[in-house]
């Protein structure tokens, strides 16, 4: 739908087709002509991916695509990518004088609508390579009033001062080789190389002057402008500073740069993992982790999200870039930035999230919440990142079975990220899961009669499945078509190619959901099932099953 009136603030797009967007962009470079100093910004699920556009006061409007200055190396477009851009029409980085670091464009007032919606499709489909309108983000903003931090991780790698000019970005640029004190403790770091910079504020290698009592190991600096995050980061690293799954805090105070006129930066110092985050350790070493290897260290992961979640907080940002790998291949958890706890029985609400790794209702808008169970949704696509040997994309319910795994792997890793009712409801109903090896596929139980029971079938049976729930109604029991708390007995048939997590359907998963859930369900197969028949038809006694 094309805009009508300017409205600040960032949404996800839901169009699902590019000439759909060509009309929601049209009305937003419309909007931008009639005032100035108002931007729009597209970005895709990769945030270093982004077309963003402004107006300026004297009627022309200025364009910027992604360029490589702002990007690490394993980030970068590569030399084709850069041509390409060139041949849609986008300027060169410091061509004509510009001193732009991205790509760039200009256009003299009347802006050309329909030319500049058409660069900004053809960069983010074809160069971009964003497969559908649905990726995408949509920021608008006024430069005179910068609005509040994105929902979602919007890129931090645009043009300083120009576009969402962050108010003290300069303050995080920290001189090689300067000194950070903490007033309190007496400890000194000198700075080192800047590792990164983000919505959270820069991370720079440092090394200790002289402490009284020395950190153990080499330490990161993660300096920001604003407290909030910094109060999430130090509070919680400090409640789960014991867990081997959790990135070390030692550290956090604020500090005033001396000599300069302005706010403090607060301060978090903790352990330097030499492997980096997860996303770009796969990127560099991209090889299936053995099951055996992948189901430990998931499992120290939910262990320390076990405790966050017994406390009442969810983590909410458990993406394969906030887990970080040690030289020994152990993973562990960071960026509590956007961590929360509940308060009474309000849920946390899904206001801060990274879009691409969010459970799909989420993303789209369609549930409001981020409970427990949607931190449980990460860790499972987590297994699967590890499973798969790269972290590229999620993993869909129906791609579960292809996983190079054992059947309990994929059965467990399907109820995390399957529908939110029926995935295991924190961390701690999924650390029961990682340490139960072996599932039962049946559950011993005695059936005396048919006879008011509900039924549920699965697989493919050697009976028309219609006969089948005939013979139940004869038998004085009820045919259901769900696993519920209700149900008595499921009858399994013989496997389905259907069968998500490959040794099991979805009703069988929903089976082992209600039984951690204390509801007694019988499952028996078929042939069973026909013998019980025949004893309920000739009154026989009761069937073990």
């Amino acid at each position: 739908m094309q805009s009508t009136k300017w409205r600040p603030g960032t949404n996800l797009c839901r169009l699902h087709r590019w000439d759909e967007l060509g009309n929601e962009l049209a009305g937003c470079i419309r909007l931008l002509g009639q005032k100035g100093d108002r931007y729009v910004v597209i970005t895709g699920t990769d945030p270093t991916r982004y077309v963003q556009f402004a107006s300026r006061k004297d009627g022309r409007i200025d364009g910027e695509a992604t360029g490589n200055h702002y990007l690490r190396e394993d980030e970068r477009l590569s030399p084709t990518s850069c041509r390409r851009l060139v041949q849609l029409g986008w300027q060169s980085p410091d061509r004509s004088g510009s001193g732009k670091k991205n790509f760039w464009r200009q256009w003299p007032a009347p802006a050309p609508t329909e030319t500049i919606v058409g660069l900004a499709i053809k960069t983010l489909r074809d160069i971009f390579g964003i497969p559908a309108p649905s990726e995408l983000e949509i920021r608008r903003g006024t430069f005179a009033s910068p609005p509040t931090a994105s929902t979602c991780s919007l890129t931090q790698t645009m043009e300083t001062g120009e576009w969402i000019p962050p108010r003290t970005d300069p303050a995080l640029r920290l001189p090689f080789g300067s000194v950070v004190r903490n007033a309190i403790s007496g400890r000194q770091y000198r700075v080192g190389k800047l590792l990164g910079a983000g919505g959270f504020g820069a991370v720079y290698r440092v090394a200790q002057i002289a402490n009284p009592k020395p950190l153990p190991g080499e330490c990161v600096l993660k300096v920001a402008v604003g407290p909030e995050a910094w109060h999430r980061e130090s509070y919680f690293g400090e409640l789960l500073r014991r867990e081997s799954g959790i990135v070390r805090v030692h550290e956090s105070f604020a500090w005033v740069p001396g000599g300069a006129d302005r706010g403090p930066l607060y301060c978090l110092v903790s352990e330097l993992v030499e492997g980096g985050d997860l996303a770009h350790y796969l990127e560099k070493h991209p090889e299936r982790w053995s099951e055996s290897r992948a189901r430990r260290e998931i499992t120290r992961l939910v262990r320390a999200v076990t405790l966050l979640h017994a406390s009442g907080a969810v983590h909410r940002d458990i993406t394969p870039r906030n887990v970080f790998v040690t030289p020994g291949r152990v993973l562990k958890l960071g960026d509590f930035g956007i961590a929360l706890h509940r308060v009474g029985r309000r849920d946390v609400r899904a206001d801060a999230f990274a879009r691409w790794f969010a459970p799909e209702p989420i993303r789209g808008g369609k549930t409001v919440s981020w409970r427990p169970a949607d931190d449980v949704y990460h860790l499972g696509q987590l297994f699967a990142v590890l499973l798969n040997g790269s972290a590229k994309s999620k993993l869909t319910a129906n791609a579960v079975k292809t996983l190079p795994c054992s059947p309990e792997a994929k059965s467990l890793i399907q109820r995390c990220i399957g529908e939110r009712r029926k995935r295991f409801a924190n961390a701690a109903e999924m650390l029961a899961g990682l340490e139960k090896r072996t599932s039962r596929a049946i559950s011993r139980g005695t059936v005396r009669s048919l006879n008011g029971k509900r039924i549920v079938f699965t697989g493919a049976l050697a009976i028309l499945r219609n006969d089948a729930k005939l013979l139940v109604k004869k038998a004085g029991g009820i045919v259901e078509d769900n696993v519920s708390h209700r149900t008595d007995v499921v009858v399994v048939g013989e496997q389905s190619r259907h069968w998500k997590a490959d040794k099991k359907g979805q009703k069988l998963l929903d089976v082992d959901h209600e039984l951690e859930l204390g509801h007694r369900i019988v499952v028996i197969t078929e042939s069973r099932f026909r013998n019980l028949l025949r004893l309920t038809r000739t009154g026989g006694s009761s069937l073990r099953v």
